[in-house]
């Protein structure tokens, strides 16, 4: 397993700082960046993927909630006007990653909140419709789109692995899978274990933060069994830190590191 490091947007940070971070991240083992997207995409193409060859490191996935934050759009909305422009902005990010290899869609928070007078089954709907979409124009350039269950507090609903697990098989396409996230998963699941085994050959993509959201090994969360659990139903994915810059992005990567080193699982050979 790869380990990697959710950043900031790539253009929330000068070139300069991208170039120190990279360097810092890739002293510490990490394998490569999922930075948060929504456009504008100012940070020129050229520019990043030489700091990317220079570092060794490579944007392994993007995450999208920042999309709805920025634009207020959702793939769940009842508006069909909404669901459109979301649906155009997350083929937007597929055309955009695409030039960077392969990396992951990771789509969350982008489900949506229910509307005033919107069901669940409603808004399951139309973010299946939606998701059939985007995942046909992944398609085209191999990448995977991970929709992840998204804790109470946040969504409202989907917040479980069992959930997802129905959405993902009513969309049906080989290139959509689920994205398991500690943090969520250490309020909503009754098992954690449970959890990952019935999902097993689904998951697509793992996320770890501690259960108060800092870096592993800060709160009460069970590591070691979370992980013996993956590799007991034989997930060989990344797994991305996605957790609170507490005390800053330089030490937390750091404090991240030392943990993983020390559980022995997340292999940090190139």
């Amino acid at each position: 397993m790869r380990r990697i490091w959710a950043t900031p947007g790539l253009d929330d940070l000068p070139a300069e700082e991208w170039k120190v971070l990279l360097a810092h991240l890739a002293d510490l083992g990490f394998m490569g960046i999922e930075p948060l997207i929504a456009g504008p995409y100012v940070l020129p193409i050229g520019t990043i993927q030489e700091l990317l060859q220079k570092s060794g490191l490579a944007i392994t996935g993007l995450r999208t909630g920042a999309i709805t934050v920025a634009h207020g759009v959702t793939l769940g909305h009842p508006d069909s006007a909404v669901r459109a422009e979301a649906v155009a902005r997350l083929s937007e990010v597929i055309r955009y990653g695409a030039q960077f290899g392969q990396p992951r869609i990771l789509v969350g928070l982008m489900q949506g909140r229910l509307e005033q007078g919107q069901t669940v089954g409603q808004a399951r709907e139309h973010i299946t419709d939606s998701l059939c979409l985007c995942a046909d124009e992944a398609a085209q350039y191999g990448m995977e789109i991970d929709l992840e269950p998204v804790n109470r507090y946040e969504l409202g609903y989907h917040s479980q692995v069992r959930e997802i697990m129905g959405v993902v098989g009513r969309i049906d396409k080989h290139n959509v899978k689920i994205l398991i996230d500690t943090f969520h998963m250490n309020i909503e699941e009754s098992s954690i274990g449970a959890a990952v085994v019935s999902a097993a050959s689904l998951i697509g993509h793992v996320h770890i933060a501690d259960s108060n959201r800092l870096v592993p090994g800060m709160g009460h969360f069970d590591f070691g069994e979370f992980f013996a659990v993956l590799e007991s139903v034989g997930y060989k994915g990344d797994v991305t830190v996605e957790a609170l810059y507490e005390p800053d992005q330089y030490e937390a990567a750091r404090m991240s590191a030392r943990f993983l080193d020390c559980v022995g699982i997340v292999s940090v050979t190139r």
